[in-house]
């Protein structure tokens, strides 16, 4: 049985990567990440709670980040909140499979979940809205949030850590 410690450190724990989480968000929804080197800072904490807490924690924020983008975005009910929680389905069954502490396993399932992301939002584009975009278009536009998202992950996922385990 868990002490009321444990409890509340875990409570804290998920606090703490909720206000991580909503301010990531606002900023991913403003002019901010025009720019295009900043990270997708809310993908990669629905693939760390994937990664080290397991699938329920991670399908919470999936639809609740792909609640919130649709909310901030044009339409209410858009393709992110289908998109993220298959996500971190994904992530959660691979990540019981694979060694989950070894950095490139942590890079590789950024990339793999970046890529699942936007084929899924290239194939809505292509046959919902009936744009004929090409996938390299989508990929073209936004390789410099792939790399970085890619290379910064291990390192976030290590402060992620690092904050959940202290004393």
């Amino acid at each position: 049985m868990r002490s009321y410690d444990d409890i509340d450190n875990s409570r804290i724990n998920y606090v703490i990567l909720l206000l991580i989480l909503s301010v990531s968000l606002i900023l991913k929804n403003s002019h901010a990440w025009c720019i295009g080197f900043l990270p997708d800072i809310p993908l990669l904490i629905i693939i760390f709670l994937s990664i080290f807490h397991g699938i329920i924690p991670a399908l919470y924020a999936g639809l609740l980040v792909g609640i919130i983008n649709g909310v901030l975005s044009l339409y209410f009910l858009n393709v992110n909140v289908a998109i993220y929680p298959i996500v971190a389905c994904i992530t959660a069954f691979l990540a019981e499979i694979l060694y989950k502490q070894q950095a490139f396993v942590q890079a590789a399932l950024t990339l793999l979940a970046l890529l699942i992301i936007y084929l899924c939002q290239s194939i809505y584009l292509d046959f919902h809205l009936n744009n004929k975009f090409n996938i390299w278009i989508i990929f073209s536009a936004n390789w410099r949030v792939i790399i970085t998202t890619v290379f910064f992950a291990p390192y976030f996922f290590q402060f992620l850590n690092d904050v959940q385990n202290r004393d």
